[in-house]
């Protein structure tokens, strides 16, 4: 991941004057009406609603609402809110605005219409609305495979509810990532060295197909369960695919480099009901540095917005199955569906998309300002394309499995 740089050391006395102890008090117990900034309901605007969004983002609790750590008030929760809690203390001018990522500089490349046309809106399963216990008990069990050995394991993840404020450690201020609000840069590039081509196939000499995977970490790539795992096989393990991974420059052209998978990890519901497009998701790992590549944030929509989003622009960005247009990342824009009714666990949207581009990033860009001339350029990925116009919708169980995994190898 881009490295960012330190915070001043001025400006790390100046946020330890203002006093950085929290109380401990439960989060949403009453119907006080708190600042927007205060996002740990405590009562105060500290560093500690800095950490408190931070470590929600890496998937180290869940909580009750949230909506309430929705500092911008743009509807999604993401890195850009504990900046702005950020900015606040540090009393600098900060906006963020969503970007249409297909127009201004640098343009990407938007899906042709004959695409559209030879491949339809292909569905490799239709969206089944299953209630899944694990999401509301906070756990989840998960299959670990050993792409090397082709041994199968499994494991469970459990999201810890958090109902007080956070108590931070002052001494992380010299360490923290976040970036000095007065020392961004411009950025004119639109990460698409952040996706990668993923080329599949269900056993030896097997037809193979083109899918999408995005970078959520240095060793870590996030795409659909249907890309990696297939059903009808004797064991969990042999359901296992053959892949391929390649990685992009920033054009979105892919290049010659091929990643060594190491691991492979979906849910174990999906292996039971894989028309459960709640949990189609996976996490691959990757022996090779990914450092040098965009790495997309995952960020969580506001459920009380989720069905009135209509000023959120989302972006899904892929791989065509065509082997005349597979080689390049393409893109297209829209919103929510609001015929249709999202929720937590997966969002209906209006972009259009083909086959290949399954296992894609449904992404808001945002530009985040911090004075006239600088602003910085984030991709944060809402949910996971798993079929045409339906995905599965980042949640703190996400969160945790991508962002706080001990379980994971590379």
């Amino acid at each position: 991941m881009r490295k960012k740089k330190k915070i001043v050391q001025s400006l790390v006395a100046g946020m330890l004057s203002l006093g950085l102890c929290a109380s401990v008090v439960p989060v949403g117990a009453s119907a006080v009406t708190y600042d927007q900034y205060d996002a740990n309901h405590d009562g105060k605007i500290t560093m500690d609603d800095f950490y408190y969004i931070q470590d929600y983002l890496r998937g180290k609790y869940s909580v009750v609402s949230p909506e309430d750590l929705d500092v911008n008030q743009n509807k999604v929760i993401d890195k850009a809110d504990a900046d702005a809690v950020f900015a606040r203390l540090a009393g600098v001018y900060s906006t963020t605005e969503f970007v249409d990522i297909t127009r201004g500089l640098n343009p990407v490349q938007t899906i042709p219409d004959e695409l559209l046309a030879e491949f339809g809106e292909d569905e490799l399963f239709p969206l089944e609305d299953v209630a899944d216990p694990d999401v509301v008990s906070g756990s989840r069990l998960y299959y670990k495979y050993n792409y090397t050995t082709g041994a199968c394991t499994s494991y469970y993840l459990t999201s810890t509810l958090n109902t007080t404020s956070s108590v931070s450690n002052a001494d992380e201020l010299n360490s923290t990532n976040a970036t000095s609000p007065d020392k961004y840069y411009n950025v004119t590039g639109n990460g698409m060295d952040g996706i990668v081509k993923i080329k599949w196939s269900s056993g030896s000499g097997a037809e193979p197909f083109t899918s999408t995977g995005f970078i959520v970490g240095d060793h870590v790539i996030a795409t659909k369960a249907s890309n990696v795992w297939h059903s009808g096989e004797s064991t969990v393990a042999d359901g296992f695919h053959n892949i391929q991974i390649q990685t992009c420059d920033t054009e979105g052209r892919v290049t010659n480099q091929k990643c060594t998978v190491k691991e492979i990890h979906i849910p174990r519901n999906y292996t039971t009901n894989p028309t459960n497009a709640t949990v189609n998701y996976a996490l691959i790992t990757v022996s090779e540095e990914l450092s040098d590549h965009y790495q997309f944030g995952l960020g969580v929509l506001s459920t009380k917005d989720i069905n009135n989003m209509d000023e959120v622009k989302l972006t899904l960005s892929g791989f065509p199955e065509s082997a005349s247009n597979s080689d390049r990342v393409y893109t297209s824009v829209g919103q929510e569906d609001s015929a249709n009714t999202s929720n937590e666990q997966y969002l209906y949207y209006t972009n259009k998309s083909t086959v290949g581009m399954y296992g894609g990033p449904v992404y808001v860009v945002e530009d985040i300002y911090r004075s006239e001339k600088f602003y910085e350029r984030r991709n944060t990925a809402v949910a996971i394309c798993t079929g045409s116009g339906t995905g599965v919708a980042v949640n703190s169980l996400m969160l945790m499995f991508y962002n706080n995994n001990p379980n994971i190898g590379y």
